[in-house]
This record gives C-alpha cells, sequence and structure tokens, in this order.
C-alpha cells in the first residue's frame, strides 16, 4: 500500500499506541512493523490467533516479560575467532529462560488452541546451552569460578596470595613509629599492585616502588620492596585468569553460534508472540473485537476512531453500511466536521482488521479484506513541486485510477473541488461511476448537488448525511442513510459572522436551477425528519406499553412468589421438625440400648415407627407440593393430635406459650404448637414392614460357603462400596446403617473390595465404632471373603 494513503489514515500513531502494550522493546518494535495482509486466508487465521489468545488470557496473565534482543550478536557469534561479551551471553541465556518459560505455559494453557500451539512448537529452550551458560555465567555478567577446572584452580590461587598480601603488608602499620611514616592504615590496589599510603614526607621511612600519589601530593602510595615478589606472582595468576576466562568465551561464543539459527527462531516467535498479546491487550482495553471476514459487505456499527478515543474525548459511534449489491456510498452534510471522520474509521479500521488487530466496533461487524486502500483527503498542494491544490488532487486520483481493483477500497474527500464547480461535478460524476464501475468500494463526501442527485439515480449507490444540530449546526457524528444532507455553506457564512447584507446579496446570486435543485431536497429532508420524529413517537410508545406489560407480568409473578414463598417456608419448618425428630430418634434408640431389654423395647419400637411415619409423610409433602393450601383448627388439651410432617400421633396434654407437650405411651414430647393438627379420631396403626432401604440389594446366604442340606439360609442388605473414595463411602455406611437398624435386620454385609486395603480398613474401624454395630465379621469366601465385611446389628 502506499506510503501516503497510510500516512493519510494515520496507521502509524495506532501502531505507536498498540506498541506502548508491548512487553519488549523488541516487541514493541514489532507492533511498529506490522503489515496489512492482502488474503482472506491470512487475515482470517492472523484474527483466529488473537481470539484464541484473548481467551487463554481472560483468566491469567500470560508469562511473557521483557527479554532481550540478541539478534545484533547473532551474526558475531556466527564469525569465527570472535568473542562476545559475557553480559551478551547471560542476555542468550534469559532469552532461553523466557522460551522455556514460554512454551510451558502455552502448552499447559493453548492444549486445544492448534494455532497457538504451532507458536509453541517453534520455541525450543536449547536446554543444553541453558545449562552451559547458567553454569559458567553468574547474575552480574561475569564467569563463576566453575566455568572451568582451571578457573577454579587459577582464583583459589589469586585468593590465596592476595590474602598473604594484604596480611604482610598489614603487619606494617603495628611497627614502631608507624603513624609518622603512614598517612593511613590500610592496604589498596594502583596499577594492579597492592600499596600502602606513605606521608610524603617520609618516603625514606619504607624502601619501596611508588605507584602513584594523592590528587594533594601529601600521600604516596608505596609498593614495598618485600611485596613486589608477591605482586608479580599475582599479576601473573591475573593473566592466567584472563586468558581462561578468553578461552571459556570462546567457547560459549562458539556454541551460540552452532545454534544461531534456533535462537533467531526464538526470538522472531517471542516478538511475534509479544505482538499477538499487546493487541489483545489493546482490544481488552478498548472493548475492542474482531470483525467477521465477508467477500464484499461492509457493516461497521457503532464504530469508534481509536486514535479519537485514545485523546480521552468522548466518541460518538457511527455506523457504516455497504451491502454487497453496494459499490459507492455518498456522504452529504454541511461543512461542520464527521463527514471526513467516517471516511478514515473505515480506512483505519480496514487496515487494523489487515494488521491483526481488533476493530472498535460491535461484535456483528463484517469487512472483506482489501488488495488496496487509496485515498484522496486533505489538501493536496505541493509548492515545491508547483502542484496547486487541485491539480495535486488530480495527480493522486490519477494514480488511484492507474492502480484501483475491483477488490480496492477507495475513500475521496470531495473529489472535484479546487476548480470550476460545473468542471468539478462532471469530474466526480464520472470517477464515482469508473471506479464503483470496476466493483471497487468507494467513500466519497461531496457538496455538489448533481453528486447527490446521480447517486440517488445509481442502482449500485447509496447516499448518507452526516446528522447535526439544527440551531447550532455542531455535528452529530450519527450517519443517516438514504437521506441527503443540504451542505448550508451560506447558513454558515452567516452564522460565523459575514455581514448580514452580503449575506443576502449572496442568497439572491444564487442561480435559479440550483434554488430548485435545493428546495426540493430541503423537502424531501423536512419530510424523512417529521417521518422519524413519527417513527420515534410510534417506538417511545411501544416501548411504554411494553413496559407497563412487562410491570404486570412483574406483579403478577410477584404474587406468585409470595404465595409459593410462604408455602415452601411452612413446608420446610415441617421438614427442619421431623429431621429433629429423626435425631430425637436416633438418641432415644441409643438410650433403649443402655436399659433392660424389656423396657428399651416399647422406645425402640416407637423410635423404628418414627422413622417410617416420617418417611411415608415427607414422600406425601413431596406429593403434594403443587398444593400448598390446606386448612386446620385449633388444638385442645385432650385431643388426639399429630405433628405435622412427622407422623407422630399422640395426645395434647399441656400448652405453655407456643410450646405443647404430647404424650404417646410413656414417651412425652415438647413441640411447637403451631405444628400441631388436631385429628378427629385415632389412625390405624400401620403394618411393620421389613423390607431394605431403597437403593440397597437383599441377599440370602449361609454362614458357610455352601450350605449343606437341610441348612437353613438367612437374609441380609448389602452395600457395594467397591470404587468408592474413602470419605463420601463412610458417609454412604453411615445413613445404610441408621436405616437397617430402623428396619430390624439382624445382619448386613459392607462390600469394600481389596483394593489399596484403605477402604476396608476404614469401613472395618468404623464399623468397630459404630453405636449400631455389636461385632464385625470376615464375609465367607462365597460371599467376598476379605473385600466384604458382615456386621451384626444391635437389636
Amino acid at each position: 500500500m502506499r506510503a501516503s494513503d497510510l500516512e493519510t489514515l494515520e496507521l502509524a500513531s495506532l501502531l505507536s499506541a498498540l506498541a506502548g502494550h508491548a512487553a519488549s522493546t523488541a516487541g514493541a518494535a514489532g507492533c511498529r512493523d506490522l503489515q496489512a495482509r492482502k488474503t482472506r486466508s491470512a487475515v482470517t487465521e492472523e484474527l483466529a490467533r488473537v481470539a484464541d489468545a484473548r481467551e487463554i488470557t481472560e483468566n491469567e496473565r500470560a508469562p511473557l516479560g521483557s527479554f532481550p534482543d540478541i539478534r545484533p550478536l547473532l551474526g558475531p557469534a556466527r564469525t569465527p575467532g570472535i568473542i562476545i561479551e559475557a553480559t551478551d551471553c547471560l542476555e542468550v541465556a534469559a532469552l532461553l529462560e523466557m522460551t522455556r518459560i514460554l512454551r510451558v505455559w502455552l502448552r499447559t494453557r493453548a492444549a486445544q488452541k492448534k494455532r497457538l500451539l504451532a507458536s509453541a512448537d517453534r520455541l525450543d529452550p536449547l536446554p543444553e546451552l541453558s545449562e552451559l551458560l547458567h553454569r559458567c555465567l553468574n547474575p552480574d555478567g561475569g564467569l563463576n569460578d566453575d566455568a572451568s577446572p582451571e578457573l577454579r584452580a587459577i582464583r583459589r590461587r589469586l585468593r590465596s596470595l592476595r590474602a598473604n598480601i594484604e596480611s604482610r603488608l598489614s603487619r606494617l602499620f603495628s611497627r614502631s613509629g608507624a603513624e609518622k611514616t603512614f598517612a593511613d592504615t590500610y592496604v589498596t590496589l594502583r596499577n594492579g599492585r597492592f600499596v600502602v599510603p606513605i606521608r610524603a614526607g617520609a618516603a625514606g621511612a619504607l624502601p619501596g616502588i611508588v605507584q602513584d600519589r594523592s590528587a594533594s601530593g601529601e600521600t604516596l602510595f608505596v609498593e614495598p620492596l618485600t611485596a613486589v615478589e608477591d605482586n608479580n606472582g599475582l599479576l601473573l595468576a591475573a593473566r592466567e585468569e584472563l586468558e581462561e576466562e578468553a578461552r571459556i568465551l570462546a567457547q560459549l561464543t562458539a556454541t551460540i553460534g552452532a545454534h544461531a539459527d534456533t535462537l533467531e527462531q526464538n526470538m522472531a516467535t517471542l516478538v511475534d508472540l509479544d505482538t499477538l498479546l499487546a493487541r489483545v491487550a489493546f482490544a481488552r482495553q478498548h472493548n475492542a473485537i474482531c470483525p467477521t471476514i465477508t467477500d464484499a459487505a461492509i457493516h461497521l456499527p457503532r464504530a469508534r476512531h481509536p486514535l479519537l478515543e485514545l485523546t480521552g474525548r468522548k466518541v460518538t459511534p457511527i455506523e457504516i453500511e455497504l451491502a454487497e449489491d453496494t459499490r459507492l456510498l455518498v456522504v452529504t452534510g454541511p461543512n461542520t466536521g464527521g463527514k471526513s471522520v467516517a471516511l478514515k474509521t473505515l480506512g483505519l479500521a480496514a487496515l487494523m482488521v489487515q494488521c491483526g488487530i481488533p476493530i472498535l466496533a460491535d461484535a456483528s461487524a463484517r469487512l472483506p479484506v482489501f488488495d488496496n486502500i487509496f485515498t484522496d483527503i486533505g489538501d493536496r498542494q505541493d509548492v515545491a513541486d508547483d502542484l496547486s491544490t487541485f491539480s495535486g488532487h488530480v495527480v493522486n486520483l490519477g494514480e488511484i485510477l492507474a492502480e484501483a481493483t475491483g477488490n480496492s477500497l477507495i475513500l475521496l474527500d470531495e473529489p472535484g473541488t479546487g476548480t470550476d464547480p460545473q468542471d468539478g461535478a462532471a469530474l466526480a460524476r464520472v470517477l464515482l461511476d469508473e471506479l464503483a464501475g470496476r466493483g471497487a468500494h468507494v467513500l466519497a463526501t461531496t457538496h455538489f448537488q448533481s453528486v447527490k442527485v446521480a447517486a440517488l439515480s445509481r442502482p449500485y449507490a447509496r447516499v448518507t448525511a452526516v446528522d447535526f444540530d439544527p440551531d447550532t449546526f455542531a455535528p452529530r457524528y450519527a450517519l443517516l442513510y438514504d437521506s441527503v444532507g443540504p451542505s448550508l455553506g451560506l447558513h454558515m457564512a452567516r452564522r460565523l459572522g459575514l455581514p448580514a447584507a452580503l449575506m443576502d446579496r449572496a442568497e439572491a446570486e444564487r442561480e435559479g436551477g440550483g434554488d430548485d435543485l435545493g428546495a426540493a431536497i430541503a423537502e424531501l429532508e423536512d419530510q424523512r425528519q417529521r417521518l422519524a420524529e413519527a417513527e420515534e413517537k410510534t417506538t417511545t410508545e411501544r416501548v411504554g406499553l411494553a413496559a407497563a406489560r412487562g410491570e404486570q407480568d412483574r406483579l403478577l409473578e410477584e404474587l406468585r412468589e409470595k404465595k409459593q414463598r410462604k408455602w415452601s417456608e411452612e413446608l420446610g419448618a415441617a421438614r427442619r421438625f421431623a429431621e429433629e425428630l429423626r435425631r430425637e430418634g436416633r438418641r432415644l434408640l441409643a438410650e433403649a440400648r443402655r436399659q433392660p431389654k424389656e423396657q428399651a423395647s416399647a422406645l425402640v419400637d416407637l423410635a423404628r415407627k418414627q422413622r417410617r411415619t416420617i418417611g411415608e409423610e415427607l414422600r406425601r409433602q413431596g406429593d403434594q407440593e403443587s398444593d400448598p393450601e390446606s386448612t386446620t383448627r385449633t388444638a385442645k388439651i385432650g385431643d388426639q393430635v399429630e405433628v405435622v410432617g412427622s407422623g407422630l400421633v399422640g395426645e395434647l396434654v399441656g400448652i405453655g406459650g407456643e410450646r405443647a407437650q404430647v404424650i404417646r405411651g410413656k414417651v412425652r414430647f415438647d413441640v411447637a404448637l403451631d405444628q400441631l393438627k388436631p385429628l378427629d379420631e385415632k389412625p390405624a396403626a400401620s403394618a411393620r414392614r421389613k423390607i431394605p432401604s431403597a437403593g440397597y440389594r437383599v441377599q440370602r446366604a449361609s454362614g458357610r460357603e455352601a450350605p449343606s442340606e437341610g441348612e437353613q439360609t438367612f437374609s441380609l442388605v448389602e452395600l457395594n462400596l467397591i470404587g468408592e473414595r474413602v470419605r463420601p463411602a463412610l458417609e454412604r455406611l453411615e445413613k445404610f446403617l441408621d436405616g437397617q437398624v430402623m428396619e430390624s435386620w439382624e445382619r448386613v454385609r459392607i462390600v469394600h473390595g481389596h483394593g489399596t486395603g484403605a477402604l476396608r480398613q476404614a469401613v472395618r474401624e468404623f464399623l468397630t465404632l459404630s453405636p449400631h454395630v455389636e461385632r464385625i465379621e470376615e464375609a465367607p469366601r462365597n460371599q467376598g471373603g476379605t473385600g466384604a465385611t458382615i456386621a451384626f446389628l444391635l437389636r
């Protein structure tokens, strides 16, 4: 695409704003270098990558931080004899670490995103090179002692030599008269040799070599003769250290150079991912979307110009629409702004999409892919090339005509201006017909009446007007389709302060034909506005009616909910009371077991009957949930009453406040008064049933592996826990035991299997501690053997 068109649409400014979301300097440069793709498949694929990346980062930020740009050092690393610095090697190590982290993250988070997995596959962390660099380099950019055995030995010798020299020289400070000789009591380095500070006036007090002096000249830094040999040894060892470090760096450089192609690929992939994630961050910040790619139709609902939004100003969305059979959209309206914004909004949106950047519009947006985007917007005057405004436009239009195809987008701001109006209008008409006839998508603004009329008569064209405030002429930026907007040039000139008499003469000078056409257009626009106001009024009334219906439905639903809620509360209270009675029954059963058998029998029977009655009542309530209405009468002392929701029947013997006392046999219960329902007669006692609890299997079994002839068999209930975890299995076992105790089963079988033995051990420990269980036995072999346990229940 032409650089001038990209500049007109301010793509560089948009890319610079995008670069601010990149994690690295290289990624920011990658954002600024994004290029528009020109095939539908490439654009679709890139937008799909953006959508995938946005999805996997919705709740978790990608672990991509700043990484160094190692590309400049890869060339030297490939060159034999070149040694790169340790700090450069450290940058390679940092890049490989970022490569490793991001590859692991992508393979974990993007397991179902083949496009992102392809990027992960291009990342190679080169573990051997990474390990070598981490072993040889320290975080400060130097070489570790462990970089080689030779370096370790040399540095050990250097440390020993330094310590010996410093110790020997430090002893000089304790000699007699040292305070007169030495300017201070420290050992330092000058010219790579250890020295001591001597007062300038006491230079002869210590034989040695002056290596330096202070700025004031009052202190000399002297290398004592006794330290010369040690300093010489230290310098030789230091030279050996430098040579060994150079050898190691040469080895590292050669290894990096051998992997330069892979490192370059890693670098390119990281930059690509950085730009991808920057586009996702941009989209998230601006609520931008990836549009659907179409063959021809343009549909940009609620489109916003991103650079206007970046200024912080409130941006009014516009809708740009060209159906599949529409190739020309003529934008009309006064010179108050808005028309050029519409052109630039579409042009920049198209560029963003083809660069793989989400656009600021509603999710239903649709755009084709263009082979080129041409613009003729703004002043084309060029003094240096002796071009007038009109000439500059004509030259540019000539280039557009030479290159435009049926797959181009062409944005023209007032074509034909700058010359005689009739000539300019004629030029604009034939130019627009030619470009639209090729099949290109053309958006053009105009003030020429004949161009507006021509657009109204072309089957492939459509007109729209930029809405504005009729009182202030301020633009509203919305586009009013199938409406022709007046230019209002004279009206604006009058409003902007030109003398009234002058404006009266100007209006009188207008040509009659133009007046008639302008009047016709004004009348059409006036009718359109009246229809729009009527439609708006109808819509308002329709909305009000819908709101009234909605309020009526809401009130009815609220009444239903209140009625249902009241009944649900009553039902919930009954169920809570039933659960209280269950717990009371368990307590009574436990108490019964602690009493003599003859005294406990009645309590046990009562608890069992209570449990069965509760279950029947709750099932009955479940069947009646659709009919919450019921009638009751007040119970009196002496009445036979039923506790609602429990099935418990007894005699009301006392009332105290909101509580009542009910007696059944020898058992007295304290219950809420509002839970009692008086009975006209005693209900018939229900027959005891001896059936297993729902969901459990009854087995016929004998006490032996195979019953002998004439031997009696017995029934037992089985609970199968195979395959369950310990905690839920024990919860099921507890409920199971509660149910079977109430049903008077003597023994039950729990099948837990073998497995690791954890479930079997947990089950047997639970049974041993259960108040319902008298003893346990391992099941006979024909009943599961060690994979099952028989529990004998207390009676």
